[in-house]
């Protein structure tokens, strides 16, 4: 049988640290290759741009025959779980070294 791992609640002075850098340290988010639509209750609509042949040569010429193709997505949050086992302590050094000082194991 596996061993379980149980954390009932993220609360107190240190859980908003845990939780954001959790959720935001991944190499997509951290580097601002995607953005993040916060507090999206129900749907939101995103305006998508789609363009084609919009850069020319330099000249004195107009040549207006690119296209511009505007569309949308829904955004529409959906509930889903991780089924995931983790050991606490292979976590907690790293998590309290810093509000424990030198006694940190």
């Amino acid at each position: 049988m596996a061993t379980t791992t149980s954390i009932t609640t993220y609360a107190g002075e240190s859980a908003g640290k845990y939780v954001s850098a959790a959720l935001l340290s991944g190499d997509t988010l951290s580097k601002g290759l995607i953005e993040i639509k916060p507090n999206v209750k129900y749907k939101q609509v995103l305006k998508r741009l789609a363009t084609n042949d919009i850069l020319k040569n330099a000249g004195c010429d107009f040549d207006p025959t690119s296209t511009v193709t505007l569309t949308e997505r829904i955004l529409e949050p959906e509930y889903f779980k991780v089924n995931l086992q983790l050991c606490k302590e292979d976590f907690r050094s790293d998590w309290e070294a810093e509000s424990m000082g030198y006694s940190a194991r």
